[in-house]
């Protein structure tokens, strides 16, 4: 499902119509939409996708309930970005992520926290457990 959120940025990247976004695209994304299609022939062209799309956001728009749970505003893709650098950090601190070969654990942390759309007072509760376990371990 889309969330629409007032007075939120949003971009929307389309990939080729022959394969879709290279890895490097899809990790600048903070989260993924793929629009199922029949698997005989799973091509959209972009102005079927940006309809699928818009209807989904329209749709979206008028489901106040899926969007009234948080009681604190939704965290910003700049501080959900930080959160997840401080997280990686911490990961490769404890030695848990190996910073030279960290395979593709670093691309679903991130699909990770951006799928659970933390609100402000989570992500900051978050990187003050994080900076409490740099604390700790130095």
């Amino acid at each position: 499902m889309i969330k629409l959120h007032q007075n939120k940025k949003v971009s929307i990247l389309f990939g080729r119509e022959d394969r879709g976004l290279t890895n490097d695209e899809l990790q600048l994304a903070n989260t993924h939409i793929e629009i199922p299609a029949n698997p005989e022939y799973p091509v959209l062209n972009l102005a079927m996708s940006s309809q699928i799309i818009c209807y989904e956001i329209f749709k979206s728009h008028h489901n106040q309930e899926a969007r009234d749970w948080h009681d604190y505003p939704e965290v910003d893709s700049e501080n959900l970005q930080m959160l997840i650098d401080h997280f990686i950090e911490t990961a490769v601190n404890i030695d848990v992520i190996h910073p030279d070969n960290p395979k593709k654990i670093i691309s679903r942390i991130k699909r990770m926290f951006s799928r659970l759309h933390p609100d402000e007072m989570e992500t900051s509760f978050l990187r003050g457990f994080l900076a409490a376990i740099n604390k700790k371990i130095k």
